[in-house]
């Protein structure tokens, strides 16, 4: 009897001061990312909090403007659904759907907490 209260006790006492909280990975803020995509200078713009990414803008990029629409908004939205870069590329957009990634990459680089 006396161990289970013992452990009930231990047991709310990591409740109250707060473990298994989420431990920050990211310094929040604004980060921007360069990479490659068909051509040089996909640049992304992402914003993270403290454990996430809260949205990621393509910034600017020299890649054709046709292939950059096709992809942009989908793979900005896996990355920040699955809040890791390791995503599928969109299909006939590939270069650009990598570029758009490893940009994104190189931003949470900057975030991330070491």
């Amino acid at each position: 009897m006396k161990k289970g209260i013992f452990f009930l006790i231990v047991f709310f006492c990591f409740v109250a001061v707060g473990y298994g909280e989420d431990s920050a990975i990211y310094k929040p803020g604004t980060y921007e990312g360069i990479a490659k995509g068909r051509k040089e200078g996909m640049k992304v713009k992402v914003v993270v909090d403290k454990t996430h990414i809260v949205s990621i803008e393509v910034v600017s990029h020299n890649d054709t403007k046709k292939k950059v629409e096709s992809c942009k908004d989908k793979v900005t939205e896996y990355i920040i659904k699955k809040q890791n870069t390791d995503v599928d590329v969109v299909a006939k957009a590939s270069l650009s759907s990598r570029g758009i990634m490893k940009a994104t990459e190189n931003a949470l680089e900057q975030a991330r907490i070491q």
